[in-house]
């Protein structure tokens, strides 16, 4: 992997400052970025400050290199920098933005996602001692709303009698329904039902809302107590939900809005097909 684009001169850079990082998260919230999105930026902008070396775009990606970053965690600073700078240099507090044409040449792996069918789902479900987490994978496996989403859910959001979930504020802001099947259906009503209307459907201690950094955290939990295999996260649940799903009604468009996507290409990296599925539509085929 070749980067291209530097600062071979060394001109002189502005470095992001805590007030400026602030303002930054503010203009970001203005321009209506998700929640999930500009905490992600600030860490990563954050984080660079710390590994050092942001004035010149090609020191700075082989220290992310040789800490062991992949081209797709380098990938990110990069566009979490370029967007900071395109923001300081419309402030005047950068002369100029050295990320602007800078690019990470080398193509992006292909990501294979890990998906589970649903006995292997409820093999794991049964070994979660943590209730309120056992909940939020139901939940999360049977709508494939996203983590973040899943935290700002409150039980009016869910339309039992018309089998819609409306999601507010979703990644870029938007808005979206996800329609839900009559078996779903029964699941969530069996789950909330004593929820009053706005009450959030997943909750902590005391019954308080939680963040997407509490879910995080109870999957992690689940991970060290043995509960929970390594490779599973919220967006496993996502990405199997999304397989499933195509797996049965054969339209990626569906898939698209249910996941909220604006684009076709992003939708077609959760799709996969099973080994069963694979060998049972090939060996019909006249080839």
């Amino acid at each position: 992997m070749k980067s291209k684009g530097a600062n071979p001169n060394k001109t002189p850079v502005h470095v992001p400052t805590y007030e400026s990082i602030i303002k930054w998260s503010e203009y970001l919230v203005a321009r209506n970025y998700s929640t999930n999105t500009i905490y992600n930026y600030v860490c990563q902008l954050r984080h660079a400050i710390k590994i050092g070396g942001i004035e010149d775009p090609v020191e700075f990606t082989q220290r992310l290199r040789n800490s062991g970053a992949n081209p797709n965690s380098i990938r990110t600073y990069i566009h979490a920098l370029k967007n900071y700078y395109i923001w300081a240099t419309n402030k005047g507090l950068a002369t100029t933005n050295i990320y602007k044409d800078y690019k990470i040449i080398g193509q992006k792996p292909k990501l294979f996602h890990k998906t589970l069918t649903i006995n292997e789902f409820n093999e794991i479900l049964e070994k979660i001692s943590n209730e309120n987490l056992k909940i939020a994978m139901i939940t999360m496996y049977h709508t494939g709303v996203r983590a973040s989403e899943l935290c700002r859910l409150k039980y009016i959001d869910m339309d039992f009698t018309n089998n819609k979930i409306r999601v507010h504020k979703g990644k870029g802001g938007k808005d979206r329904v996800v329609y839900i099947s009559d078996n779903t259906s029964q699941i969530l009503y069996n789950l909330f039902k004593n929820k009053k209307p706005y009450d959030n459907v997943i909750t902590g201690r005391y019954n308080l809302p939680i963040k997407r950094t509490t879910l995080e955290k109870w999957f992690s939990d689940a991970r060290r107590a043995g509960e929970l295999p390594g490779d599973i996260t919220p967006h496993t649940l996502r990405h199997s939900y999304a397989s499933r799903l195509f797996e049965q009604c054969k339209n990626i468009a569906i898939v698209r809005d249910q996941l909220g996507h604006s684009s076709l290409n992003t939708t077609s990296i959760y799709l996969h097909t099973t080994d069963e599925q694979r060998s049972k539509e090939i060996r019909d085929l006249n080839i």
